[in-house]
């Protein structure tokens, strides 16, 4: 079940309240900082555990970059005592790069785990039905009788890059789950370890899939045929608070990329980030004290993300 959260103000403070199955709970999130780490004890281990699975993760398989995004009410200040913190979830997306997995594929197989769950996976997507249907094509007519979409379908190499993706999601999501339970005392609720995503993600414009840019794209043309989801976290994450430092090159890319657009039109894109993040993030309500944070123009985006205003070509 997807909690219901209402917000109310009390003092000019927003105060957000969760219902879920368990109980009810309230916090008032932090009003100075758009990012906050409580200092209580349960949310400091939650935080040195999360931070402990990603350098283990990428000491791992080092080829790969990982990045990880923390959101909810978390990464917003919320004090847990012993009672909120059996009932309090860690909400977070972590990104493998999608660049890195096709290109060191064959690499990963080193690692036993990897090379188990890639062997049975590649397997059965080999007897998936339309890879069979088209394989069976291939060898009556001949590759010429083919399609674009039905060549790609059947490429081996594709099928391995796909398979190498489906593994290492398998793998990081079973090692952070897992890592979550075990080593944070106060996570009652298994259940609550559950609101964590695998996402990949690349460097690059809107026509390459994966990127912050195609997510936007994407949210922007479900708005158009009023198909857009409840919460666009795809859109989100990425601006989420960002642990072990991963994400930024990815959002200084997409800056960047915005920056170089003809005149008005990577503003146009920036302001419709700003209105995503601005209400999801804190209900639309973004405090004084913090509205440098969530920097309303272009220009200061480049500058919150230390994007050059020099930068005049972006490679692919």
């Amino acid at each position: 079940m997807v909690p219901l959260r209402l917000i109310c103000k009390f003092n000019k403070k927003v105060i957000i309240f969760t219902y879920d199955m368990l109980n009810k709970h309230s916090y008032i999130p932090s009003q100075d900082k758009r990012f906050a780490i409580s200092s209580d004890s349960h949310s400091r281990e939650r935080l040195t555990v999360v931070r402990d699975l990603l350098a283990e993760i990428r000491r791992r398989f080092p080829s790969v970059r990982f990045s990880l995004a923390l959101f909810g009410s978390l990464s917003k200040g919320k004090l847990l005592d012993e009672e909120s913190a059996q009932n309090s979830d860690v909400d977070m997306v972590l990104y493998v790069d999608m660049d890195d997995i096709e290109r060191e594929a064959d690499a990963f197989c080193r690692d036993p785990e990897f090379q188990r769950l890639f062997d049975v996976k590649y397997a059965n997507a080999l007897t998936e039905p339309h890879v069979v249907r088209i394989r069976a094509l291939l060898e009556r007519r001949g590759e010429k009788s083919l399609s674009d979409y039905e060549r790609k379908t059947v490429d081996p190499q594709r099928i391995k890059r796909y398979v190498a993706w489906l593994t290492m999601q398998n793998i990081v999501r079973k090692f952070f789950q897992s890592g979550l339970q075990e080593r944070v005392s106060s996570l009652g609720n298994p259940e609550l370890t559950s609101h964590f995503n695998v996402w990949p993600i690349r460097i690059g414009d809107a026509d390459k899939h994966h990127t912050i840019w195609c997510a936007v794209n994407e949210y922007e043309t479900h708005c158009h045929y009023g198909t857009e989801p409840d919460v666009p976290v795809e859109v989100l994450a990425p601006f989420a608070l960002g642990v072990g430092g991963g994400l930024n090159e990815y959002i200084r890319d997409f800056v960047a990329r915005l920056q170089n657009m003809p005149s008005g039109q990577g503003e146009r894109i920036w302001a419709s980030v700003n209105e995503i993040v601005r209400k999801y993030e804190r209900r639309g309500d973004v405090p004084a004290a913090m509205e440098r944070q969530f920097p309303s123009t272009l220009e200061q985006a480049a500058v919150r993300y230390g994007v050059s205003s020099q930068v005049k070509r972006i490679h692919p």
